[in-house]
């Protein structure tokens, strides 16, 4: 195969890994089967800007959830989902040029998808419209005395009744203001609570990419740096050592096939068999010298013995005479020259050995020189990738610096925004307390008017009501007019807010669920033919690519690789393809490089070198068995150890000298343990001479087997097989070697679409920017426009209730007038309780109208004189029984009695004759009285403060009785009337 083809072997390696180059210092380790070690590929670190806002506390949940609520019930799911259909429609026909605006249907389409949201948006618009209308109108109303401005409350069956009625239901409504003037001050503070989350997370966001592309350009680096660099430390490794590994395999089919291996070992087993004919012949030799030097010195050590013991005066001492008499072993031969043959011959077997073995082992040398030229040119095209990769890696690092630098500058401007926001965000901060407290003032209104008005409240006629009281109806009005101008306000917040919060909340959870994906970007023909992410991507319109589906596979933390189908851009089937072709050329080319000459493993003149060193050595001249008869004898004629225990013996005899005797008994034996060490050389020359007897009849068959097997493996070396064999083996190295690259790209396959770049932080980042703007942003927007819309609505109770309930406080300036009454059968009368239709004109004085209680109870302090136009205090002029007809004012009543001033109301003075009732001239003194008006507390009904009915049931009845008989006397003629 040409050499562009194993280029483009390399390239796909280096294309493949696609970054940074190899470390010269690259160890690289296999296991004994061949398989690559592999390293650990570096983690892509846990994403920061992570956000569960399920599990947040600082988090305003409940409110959130109660806005958001009103928005899924203003605009059901399934509602947007059909405006994502009909918006997913629109666009798609916008971008394909196909759309022609029709208003009418189009507008008649989006009010049916938006009715809720119209709804909603109407409602405030009202609102605002109609406080801007009413509002004034209604200011002006009560001026003009209209509008209950008028200080006259009507007549009602139970107005206490009434009046705690409205009390409690203000107070109710007071409470739900309390709860929304809450709400907003919650939602204030989730608002700066979004806000600093907000400013952490789209900082942490960008963080989270830089880290992402950062951490995935370590692992692809890792891939590339560390387990390409493995791969080509092995394969580098394998080039350079071409020659053993392909004679490695050759040697082993050689010695195991051709006979090697039995030529191999019948050479060792005849230079091993040679070289303990040398070791043996050398033993002899020099324990020959051992035995004749250790007798001669033990035939020395004798002899002074003996002198001793002839020197002394010994009684039974054993015989010494033979003492000095040992063997002459001078008769055994001389086997030097015998040991120098036996070296010769076995350094000729050794010489032939060795170049046995070198002939086999230069095989390597041999494949070397002939695959040089190859394997050169593998390691040029292994320089050109690293050059290549290098180049690669620059690019990419160039690519993602300048990524990292535009992150940057996004990051920095981010902070500039927040920073300009900082300067006034405690701006917002006060302006939303300062919304909250619009409600805080409405609600104290409520609440002091409500507390002045209870504290304050007697039971007296409404134009006797005390100041405290009228106050308490004053704030109840303030209040009403703060409401109708803060509800302006507030629903105008709310309408703002729910016009752009609340409608984009409705796209929350379409992009947590991706439908909003589904129905616009992933949608095929959306933004042209096909799909649109495989057109940008790949240039491929046809290739099934989604947003939705490479944000699903992220999310179960998947691979990039195969989350987005990188396939479409370098598969891995492309990759082996091109594996093979350059694996194909390089072994072309091994073929025909590598070529074995005929081998030459033993010398022709291998079998009579052999024999003739054999023979020099004369091996048949040694006799074992007359050695064995020589070194049988004895070293000594005494025998030295019954020698010396026949001294021992003598020195127990007193008349010996014991001292003398036993140091001569231990000087034999020593010398009898010089004796044993002759006696062990003895022994070895015996067994030595008998195994060179043996090897002098093994050595010649093993000669020509030796020579046999040599010549039968030269044989077989150089048959065709052995090149076949070459051939077959050059096949596996070169399949060993690109088995590497194989395991590399099946390594690489695994992690490509399982270990590299993990993009689970690439949904962790869309969630938390979905999340960021959902559930923050928009949900702290909404609990602002919820909250203020709440207390708005609710204005609308207060201000009706507050407006009743001030006339039960304020001051009334005149009674109301009698309410007509029908008969049952539809016949109208006039309500004359107390019919004064023919009373005297009092020239203004009104004093015709029994309209002034006559006697207060002692808990109500008295009457002050300004709400009783008639009061006239008392003086020196009430003595008699008429004073109170001569004050200058003419029928002028007395002033309403009071007990802690004037006594017991049992003993009136005089001047309260008929209890202050005077009679008028004409009256006839024999017309039986009146009865005396009852006396107790009145009740609040019209008739009880004019006729002072009692609170108890029974008394009341009798006083109604009382008023039935006046009423049916007004109605006959009389004289005069009874005043």
């Amino acid at each position: 195969m040409a050499v562009p083809s194993h280029h483009n072997l390399f390239l796909v390696l280096c294309t493949f890994a696609v970054l940074v180059t190899v470390s010269s210092s690259q160890q690289c380790t296999t296991n004994p089967d061949g398989e690559i070690v592999w390293g650990s590929l570096p983690t892509i670190g846990p994403p920061k800007s992570s956000l569960d806002y399920e599990t947040d506390d600082q988090r305003r949940g409940t409110l959130s959830d109660m806005a958001r609520g009103f928005v899924n019930l203003v605009t059901p799911p399934e509602t947007v989902s059909e405006m994502l259909d009909y918006v997913s429609k629109t666009l798609e026909a916008v971008f394909n040029n196909n759309f022609v605006p029709d208003p009418w249907p189009m507008f008649q389409e989006i009010a049916a998808l938006l009715v809720g949201i119209i709804v909603c948006l109407s409602v405030g618009l009202a609102y605002i419209l109609l406080v801007l209308i009413i509002g004034p109108i209604f200011g002006c109303c009560r001026c003009c005395n209209n509008c209950g401005g008028k200080r006259v409350q009507a007549e009602s069956g139970c107005p206490g009744c009434l009046r705690v009625f409205y009390t409690i239901l203000l107070l109710c409504v007071t409470g739900v203001l309390c709860a929304g003037m809450a709400f907003t001050n919650f939602s204030n503070d989730f608002i700066s609570y979004a806000y600093t989350t907000t400013e952490s997370s789209a900082q942490a966001v960008i963080g989270d990419v830089q880290a992402f592309a950062t951490d995935a350009v370590k692992q692809m680096e890792f891939v590339t740096d560390n387990e390409f660099g493995t791969v080509d430390c092995l394969i580098r490794r394998d080039i350079a050592n071409i020659g053993d590994e392909i004679a490695d395999p050759l040697l082993e089919y050689l010695k195991k096939d051709a006979g090697v291996q039995v030529a191999m070992d019948s050479f060792t087993d005849l230079t091993s068999d040679l070289n303990e004919v040398y070791m043996s012949l050398a033993s002899i030799n020099s324990s020959r010298t051992e035995v004749i030097d250790g007798t001669a010195r033990v035939k020395g050590l004798l002899e002074g013995v003996k002198a001793d013991l002839t020197a002394l005066t010994c009684n039974s001492c054993p015989s010494y005479s033979d003492l000095d008499k040992v063997n002459d072993y001078s008769l055994l031969p001389d086997f030097s020259s015998q040991v120098e043959q036996a070296s010769l011959a076995k350094n000729t077997a050794e010489v032939f050995y060795t170049d046995f073995n070198h002939t086999l082992n230069n095989i390597s040398t041999l494949i070397d020189d002939s695959a040089s030229s190859a394997v050169t040119e593998v390691e040029k095209l292994l320089n050109d990738t690293k050059q290549t990769v290098d180049s690669a890696f620059d690019s990419i690092v160039q690519q993602v610096a300048q990524v990292n630098q535009s992150l940057e500058e996004v990051k920095q401007d981010i902070n500039n925004f927040f920073d300009t926001v900082n300067q006034y965000w405690d701006y917002r901060y006060y302006g939303l307390i300062a919304v909250t407290c619009l409600t805080l003032l409405i609600v104290l209104f409520n609440v002091i008017g409500i507390a002045m008005g209870t504290f304050a409240y007697k039971d007296v006629l409404p134009t006797e009501r005390s100041r405290m009281s009228n106050a308490a109806g004053n704030v109840l009005i303030a209040g009403v007019f703060f409401s109708i101008l803060f509800g302006l306000i507030l629903m105008l917040i709310c309408f703002l807010g729910f016009a752009v919060a609340g409608t984009a909340t409705l796209s929350c959870e379409p992009l947590k669920t991706y439908e909003a994906l589904e129905k616009t970007i992933d949608k095929p023909g959306f933004l042209g033919p096909g799909y649109f992410l495989g057109e940008t991507l790949f240039g491929n319109s046809s290739v099934e690519l989604t947003l939705s589906s490479i944000l699903t596979e992220c999310e179960q933390n998947e691979a990039l690789y195969a989350a987005m189908d990188l396939s479409y851009l370098f598969s891995l089937d492309s990759f082996v393809d091109e594996l093979n072709k350059g694996k194909d050329g390089v072994l072309d080319q091994l073929k025909n490089a590598i070529d074995i000459p005929t081998l030459d493993l033993v010398p022709d003149n291998l079998q009579n070198d052999l024999d003739s060193a054999l023979n020099a050595i004369n091996l048949g001249s040694i006799d074992p068995a007359a050695i064995e008869t020589l070194m049988n004898s004895s070293v000594t004629v005494t025998n030295l150890k019954e020698f010396a225990e026949g001294l021992r013996n003598a020195a127990s005899n007193p008349s010996n000298n014991a001292t003398e005797l036993n140091r001569l008994a231990d000087e034999v034996d020593q010398i009898q343990a010089q004796v044993e060490g002759i006696n062990a050389h003895k022994a070895r020359i015996v067994e030595n001479a008998y195994r060179l007897s043996d090897l002098n009849a093994t050595l010649p068959g093993s000669i020509t087997k030796t020579v046999a097997a040599s010549q039968a493996a030269e044989t077989k070396v150089n048959l065709p097989a052995t090149e076949e064999k070459v051939q077959n083996i050059t096949v596996d190295y070169v399949n060993q070697v690109f088995g590497y690259a194989d395991q590399y790209v099946e390594k690489v396959g695994t992690q490509l679409n399982e270990d590299i770049a993990k993009c689970q932080p690439v949904w962790q980042i869309y969630h938390t920017a979905q999340s960021l703007a959902c559930y923050y942003i928009f949900d702290s927007l909404n609990t602002l426009w919820f909250t203020t819309g709440w207390c708005a609505i609710f204005y609308i109770p207060s201000i009706f209730i507050a407006v009743r309930l001030a006339k039960y406080y304020r001051i009334m300036d005149e009674e109301a007038p009698p309410r007509t009454k029908r008969h049952k059968k539809g016949a109208r009368r006039v309500n004359q309780d107390m019919a004064m239709e023919d009373l005297p004109d009092d020239g203004g004085h009104h004093t015709g109208h029994d309209n002034i209680r006559l006697v207060e109870s002692l808990g109500q302090g008295g009457m002050q004189p300004q709400q009783n136009p008639h009061y006239i205090p008392d003086d020196q002029v009430i003595n008699g029984y008429d004073g109170y007809n001569n004050l200058g004012r003419p029928m002028a009543p007395p002033p309403a009695y009071h007990p802690a001033r004037q006594g017991s109301s049992k003993e009136l003075p005089l001047a309260y004759p008929h209890w202050g009732r005077q009679p008028s001239a004409g009256y006839d003194p024999d017309w039986d009285m009146p009865k005396n008006r009852p006396y107790g507390m009145p009740s609040v009904d019209t008739d009880s403060y004019r006729y002072g009915y009692s609170q108890d049931p029974l008394q009341r009845q009798n006083q109604q009785s009382v008023v039935r008989d006046m009423r049916e006397y007004n109605k006959k003629p009389r004289v005069a009337t009874y005043l």
